[in-house]
């Protein structure tokens, strides 16, 4: 790796942290080097062909590194924009963390020890995973942060929910002087099981009414309540309720809630069928139109099936 490649940041990363931009990876097959207004140096790396390998090496200082990686994920896509980062020896699954703003993220990969290291960047998601830094650093009490710090002080939970409406109101001060930022989020899903991803049933935006006031350290600010309507259809399993806010460190989200739902929540039997009106398929279900169009979707005899509409005066 060149000389350029390895870049020492003494404000934004405690001293002597090794700070490894994408972009000059020794090879990138099938990854790309694509301009991005978020990325730390205005480049980074994209790729969605799961043959898609780049590979670098580093030398790394004696000791215990803490690694940090810079990159994109977005949990409105859950199971998207992963990829694996292999670290030497070993390989971790990277962009699973799934912050309920879409964006540049810091991860943690693990801990390496120092010496000659290589790096390896592949299997990408269909979505384009997007790699910008891989960060090294002996000292174990650093977390990188992408936004003000902010932390959520006090949740409160009403009503019935998921079965029946309730409402979420939380409370969050900030640690650093600081504005309002734009939106509020919410989320909740299913916990994934082992080897799973997260199961979405409910994701909201909330734009704060104060936005872009100021908002001094110290200074605890209650957010809107929120409502949340009540769900039908759950899966069994666990669930939790995330809060997050925008350009902040919340805008991954922060779990405030959980609950556990011990039956699956089943859609009841209905009638579901094709009418032909004013020479336009409709859906109707137990009798009532649902949809302006239809669509038919079948198995087996495409002629058979296809015939049967054709007969009922579908064109």
């Amino acid at each position: 790796m060149s000389a350029m490649a390895l870049i020492l940041f003494a404000v934004a990363f405690p001293t002597g942290s090794v700070v490894v931009d994408a972009t000059t990876f020794e090879s990138v097959g099938h990854w790309n080097t694509m301009a991005f207004e978020y990325a730390s140096g205005g480049n980074l790396l994209i790729a969605n062909q799961p043959d898609a390998l780049a590979r670098a090496t580093v030398n790394l200082p004696p000791g215990k590194h803490n690694v940090w990686v810079r990159l994109w994920d977005d949990g409105n896509y859950p199971g998207h924009y992963d990829f694996t980062l292999a670290i030497g020896s070993e390989a971790r699954v990277l962009g699973d963390v799934e912050p309920l703003f879409g964006g540049m993220i810091w991860q943690k990969w693990g801990t390496v020890d120092g010496g000659r290291i290589a790096l390896e960047a592949r299997r990408p998601d269909s979505f384009a995973s997007r790699l910008d830094d891989i960060v090294f650093t002996t000292d174990p009490a650093f977390t990188p942060i992408e936004g003000a710090r902010l932390a959520i002080t006090k949740t409160r939970v009403t009503g019935a929910f998921p079965h029946g409406s309730g409402a979420v109101r939380v409370s969050v001060r900030a640690l650093e002087d600081t504005v309002v930022p734009k939106e509020m989020a919410v989320m909740f899903h299913r916990q994934p099981e082992p080897g799973g991803e997260r199961t979405r049933a409910l994701s909201l935006r909330i734009p704060l009414p104060d936005a872009g006031r100021q908002w001094p350290r110290g200074e605890t600010v209650q957010l809107p309540e929120q409502t949340l309507e009540a769900l039908a259809h759950l899966r069994a399993g666990r669930y939790e309720l995330r809060v997050g806010l925008s350009h902040s460190s919340l805008s991954v989200g922060e779990s405030v809630w959980a609950t556990t739902v011990a039956e699956a929540d089943m859609p009841k039997p209905c009638r579901a069928e094709v009418r032909v009106v004013d020479g336009t398929p409709r859906l109707f279900v137990n009798g009532e139109q649902e949809l302006g169009y239809a669509f038919l979707m079948h198995t087996g005899d495409f002629d058979r099936q296809y015939g049967l509409m054709r007969d009922a005066g579908v064109r």
